[in-house]
């Protein structure tokens, strides 16, 4: 939305809200100043930064263990006395399997980062957008928009001061909740309003439970003098995230900014996600280097206990100065028969597994079926590692709130006395046409009077 100048110049001129409380009616820090410090609403979601995107996607992937141990491999290559001719080349499968996988990577936290940018800059009234929200500032949000700071609910275009809000992006649920603007502040409708309305609130720190708050708001009644509390709860809350619904207006002061606000504090760290058969596949090549580990050993053994003995390994494999004894041919032997056994970990199928993911989630995306033409929106999928987990789903538990048709109630039978009356007549059973099902409900209107 718009900027509103008339909102900005009537929070300017606000007046001071402590010059009528006592340092006793106030929270004050350690030197008795009240805490004005908050963090900024600007959020951020991506796993990287272009600073650490190298340093934290390389050390990513080489948790996986098959990674770890090719690297392993092109170390010992480095080493002539393990005779590997070509080391370079050696070392240029898992050079193309880090490289796919971090452009896959960077391709999907860039889209994060656009995300982050496009809520970021939202416009709200007052502010010039939704990063530059600070705590105490009073907005205004127009229906059908996003409410962008967790916000106490001062007034609404509701005369009772009721809005609703919708909170699929917190808790999943698609039917709409109702949410009450404080009794004190009701009546406040326009900046001149505001720039007339004194208050202070005193709030909790924030949490992660998205279904409790406590706060009061204090005021001074110009009647009396006498200073009046209200109870603040989650009813008079609009969290971040949510949607403003069928309310042509709310009014609210921010409480929590960025990462202070519910939604963040679920939210968490944006975790590196490993599917299904990318665990079963990290199993199987631990077994596989178990048994790798077997022949190397038993070759190394082999190697040094023959070593002594003329016409067998020492005068076909001679290492030189470095081989001077048994129990050093045996510990070159073992590393040797590793490099020459790598094959039992097939590196080629990381890098089919790779562009295999990357292939589908492009599938995915340009899938005509999965298409949503309401939305003008494509499937998109956010985390390409593990699209194939889909082709895993065992059990889908799904939280059912209203009907799952039409919402339309229609009778069709019912059975009184042991008689049924009706035929129930649907499309999935189209014997009986719908002439047939008026007769039966005059039928039994006839017989129920």
């Amino acid at each position: 939305m718009g900027r509103s100048k008339t909102l900005k110049w009537a929070r300017k001129n606000i007046p001071n809200p402590f010059e009528d409380f006592t340092k006793d009616d106030i929270d004050p820090d350690e030197e008795g100043n009240p805490i004005m410090q908050y963090p900024r609403n600007k959020i951020r979601t991506t796993k990287y930064t272009p600073l650490t995107f190298l340093p934290k996607n390389i050390l990513f992937q080489f948790h996986n263990f098959a990674n770890v141990y090719f690297l392993v491999l092109i170390i010992l290559g480095a080493f002539q006395i393990f005779g590997v001719t070509n080391p370079g080349l050696s070392a240029v499968p898992l050079v193309v399997i880090v490289i796919i996988t971090a452009i896959k990577d960077a391709i999907e936290d860039s889209r994060r980062t656009v995300l982050d940018l496009e809520v970021n800059n939202t416009k709200t009234h007052i502010l010039e957008g939704v990063e530059n929200e600070n705590v105490g500032d009073i907005v205004r949000i127009h229906n059908n928009d996003e409410i962008p700071a967790d916000i106490i609910l001062l007034s609404t275009s509701d005369t009772d001061g009721a809005c609703y809000v919708e909170t699929k992006n917190l808790d999943g649920e698609t039917n709409l909740k109702v949410r009450q603007s404080l009794k004190c502040t009701n009546t406040i409708r326009t900046s001149k309003d505001i720039a007339r309305t004194k208050f202070w609130i005193e709030s909790e720190g924030p949490h992660s439970n998205l279904y409790t708050y406590q706060g009061n708001m204090k005021w001074r009644n110009l009647a009396d003098g006498e200073i009046r509390n209200e109870p603040i709860t989650i009813n008079n809350v609009l969290l971040r995230g949510c949607t403003l619904r069928n309310t042509k207006w709310a009014m609210g002061v921010v409480m929590f900014t960025g990462g202070d606000t519910k939604i963040m504090l679920n939210s968490g760290i944006t975790p590196t996600k490993k599917s299904r058969i990318s665990r079963e596949l990290n199993f199987s090549v631990v077994i596989n280097f178990v048994l790798l580990f077997i022949l190397c050993f038993v070759s190394g053994i082999a190697n040094g206990v023959y070593y002594d003995k003329k016409g067998r390994s020492r005068f076909s494999y001679e290492f030189g100065t470095i081989a001077g004894s048994a129990a050093t041919n045996g510990f070159v032997s073992f590393w040797v028969a590793v490099i020459l056994y790598q094959s039992l970990v097939p590196i080629s199928l990381y890098i089919s597994v790779e562009i295999i993911k990357t292939a589908q989630a492009a599938f995915i995306y340009g899938d005509v079926l999965l298409y949503n033409a309401k939305l003008d929106y494509p499937c998109t999928p956010k985390s390409w590692n593990i699209s194939d987990d889909l082709g895993q789903v065992e059990y889908i538990f799904s939280d059912k709130t209203g009907t799952l048709t039409q919402n339309v109630m229609e009778f069709k039978k019912c059975t009184i006395n042991g008689v049924s009356y009706g035929r129930a007549y649907t499309e999935a059973n189209p014997l009986f046409p719908p002439g047939s099902e008026i007769k039966t409900q005059l039928t039994l209107k006839r017989k129920v009077s």
